[in-house]
């Protein structure tokens, strides 16, 4: 009998939707046996791409590996119990192209942690990927910090 073939690829931006999307995507990787990828797609700067920027452009690029890399380490000390090994990828383009670039097999999982339902990325990846496409909502200040509290006090010991 074969293994599990696939992966899931999760767009990693060092924010708050790329931790959550990180989140969901280590337990899905974990449930299932595949190997997680993390992808952090970059653009250079104006001043990258001058005449001049050779050094920029590989500044730039350790810069995007460092974010990957902190949010990834991040997210898997939260998830003590992820045995799942990631796999970090940095990539010079579009996010929508190198996640899809990444995501390009029908039995991949991508999955996206999504400013608005309509963001950019989010639009191209669900419009062109071979793949199931899972986006992980943003969540409101007011409503992520309600759940924190709430979290907070089911986990407290009860008062005698």
């Amino acid at each position: 009998m074969a293994g599990p073939t696939g992966c899931v690829v999760v767009g990693v931006d060092g924010g708050a939707g790329g931790v959550r999307a990180l989140r969901l995507g280590a337990r899905l990787a974990r449930e299932s046996g595949l190997p997680l990828i993390g992808v952090l797609a970059w653009t250079p700067t104006a001043a990258a791409r001058s005449a001049f920027g050779g050094e920029r452009l590989r500044a730039c690029e350790r810069t995007a590996m460092a974010r990957l890399d902190r949010t990834c380490h991040q997210v898997l000390d939260e998830v003590a119990s992820c045995d799942a090994k990631l796999i970090p990828f940095v990539a010079r383009g579009r996010a929508g192209r190198v996640l899809l670039d990444v995501a390009d097999a029908a039995d991949d999982v991508l999955v996206l942690g999504s400013h608005r339902p309509e963001g950019r990325t989010a639009r191209y990846c669900l419009a062109h990927a071979r793949c199931s496409v899972v986006t992980v909502p943003r969540i409101p200040e007011r409503a992520a910090d309600r759940a924190a509290q709430q979290i907070a006090v089911k986990g407290a010991p009860a008062e005698r």
